[in-house]
């Protein structure tokens, strides 16, 4: 357990922010790759705005299209999570006993290995799906907190410490990412906590780094993160 685990994250106000990271030629495209892709955010409002929010796409279209996209839905009922690619709903209808509760992290990691696609949240096994898909090779952009070809689809809330790898996740290895003692770096990596500015740096492995723009006006917040009580945020 980390108690008060002191974090600066990027808000995102669910109109028009995000982080722009650009069309994809190299290894973000995750093409026919295993991979693990993990991240904490913080929902505003689980109950408002759009239904199908972006967390994270890669993608030429709705259902992500050409990539890959973790979903925040809105739907009455304090939000679900899912997994899309390419065109096609992966891992859907998830969420914590209770539901998600608003202004609080929650870490959420979606891995897969050519047989099984499973997502983690805050370390616990979540979803599951009997799968083969692996991303295509389509090289059309990708954006945190929003889709990349359209508005409409904002997140409203806190992303922070986005990672992308290349290869999938144990159950051992999805409880150690969440209690934050995973000790590899990741492919690409997007700790979304520079404070200021509006670069959003890559800090992976990768020869092809793919560093990020801050658009429309994205902010940052202070606060502290607990793994297994609410956290704050200034």
């Amino acid at each position: 357990k980390v108690e008060g685990k002191a974090l600066t994250s990027l808000a995102f106000d669910g109109d028009d922010d995000f982080v722009e990271l650009g069309s994809q030629s190299g290894d973000l495209r995750l093409y026919n790759s295993d991979a693990a892709i993990s991240l904490w955010f913080r929902p505003h409002d689980g109950d408002a705005g759009d239904q199908h929010k972006r967390l994270i796409d890669k993608s030429s279209g709705g259902s992500a299209v050409g990539g890959y996209a973790i979903l925040f839905h809105t739907d009455g009922t304090n939000g679900r999570i899912s997994g899309y690619m390419d065109n096609a709903k992966i891992l859907g209808d998830i969420e914590p006993t209770g539901g998600f509760v608003d202004n609080r992290f929650y870490h959420v990691l979606w891995t897969w290995d050519g047989t099984n696609h499973n997502m983690y949240l805050d370390g616990v096994l979540a979803g599951t799906a009997s799968n083969s898909a692996r991303p295509p090779s389509d090289t059309r952009g990708m954006r945190i907190g929003s889709w990349n070809h359209d508005t409409g689809r904002e997140f409203d809330g806190n992303i922070r410490d986005v990672k992308i790898f290349d290869y999938a996740f144990s159950a051992e290895q999805a409880a150690s990412i969440y209690s934050g003692t995973y000790p590899q770096t990741a492919l690409h990596q997007y700790k979304l906590d520079e404070g200021s500015g509006t670069a959003a740096t890559d800090l992976g492995t990768s020869s092809t780094l793919v560093n990020g723009v801050m658009t429309n006006g994205a902010t940052y917040t202070n606060g502290t993160l607990d793994l297994n009580e609410e956290s704050s945020t200034a």
